[in-house]
């Protein structure tokens, strides 16, 4: 534990961070699964951590993401054409929230 906080504080802040995100598709995508900008360079943002069926329909995920590709626009899974994901509220409040 020390290293890991020892760390975090020589090298700066977490660069990625783990997000509830939300699809309109029916397929649930595996843990794993790479997460890219619609508009990027074709590298991932991210990847799936776990995935399922959303009780109004198309799927929740909670995902790790690379901080700096959320301000770039938005997330697709997959690939860059993949389908759209977008943000979801968090149910605890954070408090510096990007």
């Amino acid at each position: 534990g020390q290293e890991i906080v020892a760390r975090m504080h020589y090298l700066g802040k977490a660069k990625r961070r783990m997000f509830h995100l939300q699809g309109a598709i029916t397929e649930i995508p595996k843990p794993g699964t790479d997460l890219f900008q619609a508009n990027g360079d074709g590298q991932s943002a991210g990847q799936v951590v776990i995935a399922q069926p959303a009780a109004t329909g198309g799927i929740d995920m909670l995902a790790v993401v690379q901080l700096s590709h959320l301000q770039g626009g938005e997330l697709r899974l997959g690939s860059t054409s993949g389908p759209t994901l977008s943000r979801a509220p968090l149910p605890y409040k954070v408090e510096d929230e990007i």
